[in-house]
């Protein structure tokens, strides 16, 4: 059953970087680099008439991680109408499950995927056609949950790779 948190705090601190890289070198001048940093300082409070069911009145934010960080390098070749994109995103330890009858939270442990963007303009074929691949969680990770000291379950979600065609109207 659910339980309405009696209140919660946050507090935290955004990041963003973006930059051509071309400012180091000329040779470099059609890539990009963008990274994004969170930290998160979560409290909830539950109250204390709700401990008959949930384990304790005070937690993080469930679903909340402390530190989020994503990176994209891209790269685009002006040439072949080409753009490449790297992708990385970690994310902390965060609640995942609120524990409850006497059992801890249970928590997503840390993890850190990389993602693969490909986008190709096909001006030859027709004006407007391109081609895009997109791949997701290439070094599938095992997502680990811990409930206290104990491994509660792990799983890995697979790798995901799609190819997709778009045509814009001139």
């Amino acid at each position: 059953s659910w339980t309405n948190a009696k209140s919660a705090d946050l507090k935290g601190l955004e990041l963003e970087y973006r930059r051509s890289l071309a400012a180091f070198h000329p040779s470099l001048q059609n890539l990009t680099l963008n990274l994004n940093y969170a930290f998160v300082d979560s409290q909830v409070t539950v109250p204390r008439q709700a401990l008959s069911v949930v384990t304790s009145t005070s937690r993080p934010l469930q679903g909340q991680a402390r530190h989020v960080l994503n990176g994209i390098l891209e790269y685009y070749y002006p040439r072949w109408e080409s753009l490449v994109r790297v992708l990385y995103n970690f994310t902390g330890r965060r609640v995942s499950e609120v524990g409850a009858y006497g059992l801890p939270d249970i928590y997503e442990e840390e993890n850190g995927t990389w993602d693969l963007f490909l986008r190709q303009q096909l001006r030859l074929l027709a004006p407007g056609l391109e081609v895009s691949l997109s791949a997701s969680n290439l070094t599938d990770n095992r997502e680990k949950y811990m409930q206290g000291p104990r491994l509660q379950r792990q799983a890995k979600t697979g790798r995901t790779v799609s190819v997709s065609f778009g045509y814009a109207l001139q």
